[in-house]
């Protein structure tokens, strides 16, 4: 899927276009969002850039703070962690913003299944973050529509060593307390040979949510909603000889909520009530009052953790520069979801709400899990001279990414809760899945992307630089899908195939630097991402 956009003759000084402000955001920031290092001011592209210090002086302590600061970008309040830039964003498909760990793209695709969505780094330290608006397909590839996330992580030093730590405590009104705590350090190991750079940090958000469960007044949980958060890094750089340095590093974080934070605040009075249903303001908060209470059955437990080793070479060989990047991302998250009220209500009508069924639980739970591997290799080309009239980039990617995502849905009551409800019996196998699921999904997608990709800068008279980029890519996805359950005809859909697509996505700026301070520029560029398979719907069946 190939979406073109207009960046629009973007005027406006270089700070104007790329900061909000001067104090953190200065011309001294190098970014690196052209694939070549380039101070900030003299970027042509819409780009924010946040260092860790900016950072802790604004308080940014993960992405949802990033684009609370950073115009044109919002993130849904949903727990997928969708990003939005400029407005373009997908429940389905292929993502529309790019995630980068350095080199690396860790976003996944927003499956038929994958109920997990995408995963993000926490933030700390970090050397920068950078915010690219406007599709950014020619550089940055499939995923990036919108525009791209970058976090960037510190280089090891080989000659001085340097630390970071950060601390907080907090409190919040009737709930947990709240802290977290981290620490870096790094510095060589020999001299001008051989540096290091690790870092840990563990983070506690207290909980605020109260659980009561609507079955068992005995089943209470104060402030059940807490969270934990561990991060490391570590990373070497070793210079084989003075032009030629190899960088491995390894990334890893953990993430585990003890229980949602979903409320039901809204008590549909007008439904009339069935005898064997409870009124409602025993499952319903009342947030305005101070009353953050769940009502549901059991608590829902969530876990997010990915580890990335990644190796960077780098090898200065005038006039060029030669970088060779290879990374393995491996992710897995699964959760534990009350599903008794949407799935039941949704088959049993909306009087079904906060049943009682004398003898029986009526607990209706989902258990989405979600595997995503995907390895990257990057080799790039770059003149040396970042002063010549002629600057150019040139570069091959290859990727294979696959995400297996499973779905049960477990409801053992069902067959009776149909009977009490509908009044006759439940139609037998193979509307049930093993006798317990009412539904139960699997689906496999493997992608691959081949790419080569250009750009080159080329100043045309002093300080008007004409920009011309393009890459070419060949995609192909695979996609295996299986349900089964009450609500597909015959108890089972399936979806299989196989696409290929071959997309260009150029781009073309001019930009000229009136002052050191102020750049006009004008761009047009495209993005693009990859299609996708479609679910079967309830009552057909696909093949």
């Amino acid at each position: 899927m190939v979406g073109a956009a207009l960046a629009g003759v973007a005027l406006g000084a270089g700070h104007g276009a790329t900061a909000q402000d001067a104090a953190f955001q200065v011309d001294e920031i190098v970014i690196t969002a052209t694939k070549q290092p380039l101070q900030l001011s003299k970027a042509p592209i819409s780009v924010s850039a946040y260092t860790q210090e900016a950072m802790d002086e604004r308080g940014i302590r993960d992405v949802r703070d990033v684009a609370l600061q950073t115009p044109g970008v919002d993130i849904p309040q949903d727990r997928t962690q969708r990003i939005a830039i400029r407005g373009i964003e997908s429940t389905a498909g292929a993502a529309t913003a790019a995630v980068y760990i350095d080199d690396t793209p860790i976003q996944a695709r927003n499956a038929s299944i994958n109920y997990s969505g995408s995963t993000v780094p926490f933030i700390f330290d970090l050397e920068r973050i950078e915010v690219l608006r406007g599709p950014q397909g020619t550089l940055f590839g499939s995923s990036s529509q919108g525009g791209a996330i970058r976090f960037i992580t510190p280089t090891p030093s080989l000659t001085s060593y340097s630390a970071y730590a950060r601390a907080r405590v907090s409190i919040v009104d009737d709930g947990d307390p709240s802290y977290e705590g981290g620490v870096a350090v790094g510095g060589p190991i020999v001299q001008d040979r051989l540096g290091f750079r690790v870092s840990f940090m563990q983070r506690e958000e207290g909980g605020w949510i109260d659980r009561q469960s609507w079955q068992d007044p005995n089943d209470r949980e104060n402030n059940s909603n807490s969270s934990h958060a561990t991060i490391f890094r570590g990373a070497l750089n070793f210079a084989v000889t003075d032009r030629v340095l190899i960088q491995p590093s390894l990334y890893y974080q953990n993430v585990k909520t003890d229980d949602r934070p979903a409320l039901y605040t809204v008590c549909p009075a007008s439904i009339p009530l069935a005898p064997t249903i409870n009124p409602c303001p025993l499952g319903v908060a009342d947030p305005d009052s101070g009353d953050f209470t769940s009502y549901a059955p059991f608590a829902q437990p969530q876990s997010d953790r990915f580890i990335l080793p990644a190796i960077k070479l780098v090898a200065e060989f005038e006039p060029v520069t030669v970088t060779a990047v290879s990374s393995y991302l491996y992710r897995k998250s699964n959760a534990f979801n009350d599903a008794t009220h949407v799935n039941d209500r949704t088959s049993l009508g909306a009087r079904w709400l906060f049943p009682i069924i004398p003898g029986l639980r009526p607990v209706t739970y989902q258990n989405p899990v979600a595997e995503q591997r995907l390895a990257t290799h990057e080799l790039r080309f770059n003149s040396a001279d970042p002063d010549a009239r002629l600057r150019w980039t040139a570069g091959l990617y290859h990727s294979r990414s696959s995400l297996k995502s499973d779905v049960p849905i477990t409801s053992a009551h069902y067959p009776r809760a149909y009977q009490i409800q509908i009044g006759r019996p439940l139609a037998a196998a193979p509307f049930m899945v093993d006798g317990i699921h009412r539904y139960y999904g699997n689906e496999n997608t493997i992608e691959k992307t081949t790419a080569v990709f250009g750009n080159v800068d080329f100043e045309v008279v002093p300080d008007l630089t004409l920009s011309v980029g393009g890459r070419y890519s060949k995609d192909t996805l695979d996609f295996d899908i299986i349900e089964r359950g009450v609500s597909y005809a015959g108890g089972i859909a399936t979806a299989s195939g196989k696409l290929s697509e071959k997309p260009f996505t150029p781009r073309v700026a001019l930009s000229w630097q009136q002052s050191d301070d102020t750049l006009i520029y004008g761009s047009y560029a495209k993005g693009y991402r990859t299609g996708g398979g479609q679910q079967g719907g309830p009552g057909h069946l696909r093949r």
